[in-house]
């Protein structure tokens, strides 16, 4: 990624992502919104579309920068082609003309026939103006055409394998201003009849969740200006937030509800997410495309319509994003306890407690690593690793080494056992045995275990048996005898290990209890019943 100082680079990179305005620079943009814009909006009262304007000018204005030739030709295709009056019109020539050709050959074919009778005026505003392309004019008639805006989703599986393909979340165009201003003059109506900070709250989720991720009015920038929008609506609520740092925590605590609102508007308007394949259809297929704006701009506008209503469809949503804002002020020192509720308040006592809990258990960690640590120091390499087969086993295993680069054996596990005061050693070989060359070297796997009374005894079988050598069997032999001398410390460590995690039990099972209540409270609170 290039930076500031290099703008040929960032805008190369910027548009190699599909970006008109470059995703860096965001921290000046905030620098500019703080030191000049925010005086201005608080002092000058400004109707939403025209702030969010001020604040996309302010937050994605720092450069501009001429857009590509190929974005231009991508521009004037769509001003000639998307969302016409007579498209299905055109869709009817277009079939007879280029029926059975490719979706890019086709898209060609159909400008060629919108040119005939149209004329364009490409205009594209990166700053301060909706996702236009510009006008076009047909039959004496012009109108402006919107651009969409796609955000793309990968599975798991895409981005770990590379398997399949995205899905696409394909935003609004036709219709899209007459839809903004809907959303604008709605949330200037819920602003303004606002009693409690609370509601003030949720008027400005209703204007976050709606405007950023499904109406996404600009071409770029918007999560930066609707996160400028609350930072200043927060202002003319005394709560003054002033580093960028902080106007993104707010964002990010809104990240994940985002994406479940989304998702709902999308299953409201029985549509889905879209296929590579399926947008490049919708750019030949007005018929489809129609269909699909026309079912996506009325789940929009019910949706707006609604507004914050615990009768309306998204109510919870809305009031649990204002809650998720509010905990984020609150926790980060911005607001005390007088602007919460009363279950708001037993909310923070459990999640503080929770917090005491984390704060014991990495004690315990670093208690427990410390007293490891300086068993396992003190004898260096020779034992290097005394572990619990698990917490609770009652033997205990050691990986044994002769140095710090030589293994004194190479496949196998010596478990050094104890039963009273008499000291066993229990062999486990995982490598191929004398008997099981040909098994081993097709692919299998072969193990045997047996346990000696003595050292001596262990690696004679060993020798016999597992093709141990003679110098290997001395080096494990003193690694063994000196097992034999710190089994006492081997015991002390086994009782940290389980003392450690008998505790880590009880503090986990403290934290699930309290994270269950809290959840428990949640649940009530944002049910509509008492919204």
């Amino acid at each position: 990624m290039g930076s500031l100082s290099d703008p040929d680079k960032l805008y190369a990179d910027a548009l190699a992502k599909g970006e008109i305005v470059p995703s860096e620079g965001k921290e000046q943009g905030w620098q500019t919104y703080v030191n000049s814009s925010l005086q201005d909006l608080l002092t000058t009262p400004h109707a939403t579309a025209e702030e969010l304007a001020s604040l996309h000018t302010a937050m994605a204005g720092h450069y501009a920068f001429a857009l590509p030739q190929s974005f231009k030709d991508e521009a004037e295709t769509c001003l000639f082609t998307q969302d016409r009056a007579d498209g299905a019109e055109k869709e009817q020539l277009l079939n007879k003309t280029a029926g059975a050709k490719s979706l890019k050959e086709r898209r060609r074919v159909l400008r060629e026939l919108c040119e005939k009778d149209t004329s364009i005026n490409y205009d594209v505003q990166p700053v301060g103006s909706l996702r236009s392309y510009g006008t076009r004019r047909t039959n004496g008639i012009e109108e402006k055409v919107f651009a969409s805006h796609t955000c793309m989703f990968t599975s798991n599986a895409s981005e770990l394998f590379g398997m399949g393909a995205p899905e696409i979340y394909l935003g609004l165009s036709a219709g899209l201003d007459k839809v903004y201003k809907s959303l604008c003059t709605k949330y200037e109506n819920l602003r303004n009849t606002a009693k409690t900070f609370d509601d003030v709250l949720a008027a400005e989720m209703f204007l976050q969740l709606w405007g950023a991720r499904i109406i996404h009015p600009f071409w770029d920038g918007n999560g930066r200006t609707f996160g400028a929008h609350l930072a200043l609506t927060l202002e003319r609520q005394g709560i003054k937030i002033r580093k960028f740092q902080d106007m993104q925590g707010l964002v990010e605590s809104l990240a994940s509800l985002s994406d479940t609102f989304l998702n709902n508007v999308i299953n409201d308007a029985n549509l889905h997410l879209l296929s590579p394949q399926e947008v490049e259809t919708l750019n030949v297929n007005h018929s489809a495309r129609k269909q699909y704006m026309g079912a996506l701009r009325t789940a929009m506008e019910n949706g707006i319509n609604a507004g914050v209503d615990t009768d309306g469809k998204y109510s919870a949503q809305i009031r649990k994003a204002a809650y998720l804002v509010k905990k984020y002020l609150f926790k980060q020192g911005f607001i005390g306890e007088d602007k919460l509720s009363a279950v708001e308040k037993t909310i923070a006592g459990k999640e503080k407690m929770i917090q005491g809990l984390l704060d014991e258990s990495d004690r315990q960690s670093e208690e427990h690593h410390s007293a490891t640590d300086a068993i396992r120091q003190k004898f260096g390499n020779t034992l290097a690793v005394i572990l619990g087969a698990d917490f609770f086993a009652p033997t205990l295993e050691a990986q044994l080494k002769a140095d710090a680069k030589e293994s004194a054996i190479e496949c196998g596990t010596i478990k050094v056992l104890k039963d009273g005061e008499t000291i066993k050693y229990d062999f486990t070989w995982h490598a191929p045995s004398k008997d099981h060359v040909r098994y081993y070297s097709e692919g299998g796997f072969s193990s045997s275990s047996q346990s000696y009374d003595s050292i001596d005894a262990l690696l004679a079988e060993a020798v016999k048996e597992h093709a141990l050598t003679a110098e290997k069997a001395q080096l494990l032999k003193a690694a063994l005898e000196k097992a034999e001398k710190i089994y006492p410390h081997a015991e002390e460590l086994k009782r940290i290990i389980e003392s450690h995690s008998e505790r880590n039990c009880e503090l986990y099972d403290a934290r699930r209890a309290l994270t269950n209540e809290i959840q428990d409270l949640e649940i009530k609170m944002l049910k509509p019943s008492n919204v």
